[in-house]
Parts: C-alpha cells; sequence; structure tokens
C-alpha cells in the first residue's frame, strides 16, 4: 500500500469522535473532551458545535497519531 492507498472517515461527536481507515484498521474512538492542567475536562464540542477549537484539535490529534 502506499500513499493515499485508503479511505479515512472522521466522525466528530459531542460525546464521542470516531476515526476509521479502511482497509488498515478497525476504528478508533475516544471522547470528545480533555483534560486540562490544573484539573477538570474541557468539552470540544457542545450540541454537536464545537466551542473549544484547542480541544477539538488535541481529540483529533490524539486519534490520528494512532493511525499507522
Amino acid at each position: 500500500m502506499g500513499y493515499g492507498d485508503f479511505d479515512l472517515a472522521i466522525d466528530v461527536g459531542t460525546a464521542a469522535t470516531r476515526v476509521h481507515v479502511e482497509p488498515r484498521l478497525a476504528p478508533l474512538s475516544r471522547p470528545s473532551t480533555v483534560w486540562r492542567p490544573g484539573g477538570g475536562s474541557c468539552a470540544a464540542l457542545r450540541g454537536g458545535v464545537v466551542v473549544d477549537t484547542d480541544a477539538a484539535t488535541a481529540v483529533l490529534r490524539e486519534l490520528l497519531r494512532a493511525v499507522p
């Protein structure tokens, strides 16, 4: 398989964000929240809308780094 020989699907949801790379691996999923320094979590989305771009970026970055 060369570069570009796969399909990538991203579902950014309020509760969970999912990434599926076909045909390479099973879907990856994680909560759509991030932990902030000093404690507590921050929701990246609310009502299906991105409310914190830094948190949304962190969620996607973590999932996409797990893609081989």
